[in-house]
């Protein structure tokens, strides 16, 4: 199975000035996604409804990227396919966001799940600290190359952030072929085997 690694920061410093968004300053944040073993931090606390962004940029991407966590917004076109196609992973909201910004566009947010995948036992990882337990394999990394997960708990989802590479989110191949097929735009992807941080 190759995966890929959606490179969000590309995405939010555009050279195509593409839209990011942030948030109106009166958001709600829930609990942040925890790991049912060791209850270790997976992820970032969740972003919670009403949701009201300001946009900046100057091109509409089907890919926008803001400062709310781990969620990030779709354009219509984007959430059509993700249906069509029927994309496990990614829970889209019914209803578009509020847009407060003279900027006219249609978003929607997206929230990829969560998985207890750690890292694979023999990897080139270089480990500065475990936080979690053997299960998720939380952890301060140092260094990585490459995508050396342990896929037990991983059941087909074609989004995710793997509890042991915090922040990195997964994606499956078959999604990336058919946002190319479908030129879904403000995407980046590094292909797992060249994934470094």
């Amino acid at each position: 199975m190759l995966f890929y690694v959606l490179d969000k920061i590309s995405s939010l410093y555009t050279k195509d000035n593409y839209y990011k968004f942030k948030n109106d300053g009166k958001s709600l944040y829930g609990d942040a996604p925890t790991c049912p073993s060791c209850s270790s931090v997976v992820g970032k606390k969740a972003w919670l409804p009403p949701f009201k962004i300001k946009l900046d940029g100057s091109v509409a991407g089907d890919f926008c990227y803001g400062a709310t966590g781990d969620q990030f917004l779709i354009s219509e076109k984007f959430k059509h396919i993700c249906i069509a196609c029927e994309f496990k992973g990614l829970d889209v909201e019914d209803e578009p966001v509020e847009v407060k910004s003279k900027i006219k566009a249609k978003y929607f947010v997206a929230k990829p799940s969560y998985v207890i995948v750690p890292l694979l036992k023999d990897n080139n990882a270089v480990i500065h600290k475990l936080i979690g337990c053997d299960k998720c394999g939380v952890a301060q990394i140092s260094s990585l190359r490459g995508l050396p997960m342990d896929l037990t708990n991983w059941n087909g989802e074609d989004f995710f952030y793997p509890s042991g590479i915090y922040g990195a989110l997964v994606v499956s191949e078959r999604f990336v072929k058919i946002a190319k097929q479908e030129e879904l735009t403000n995407l980046n992807f590094i292909e797992g085997d060249s994934y470094a941080r």
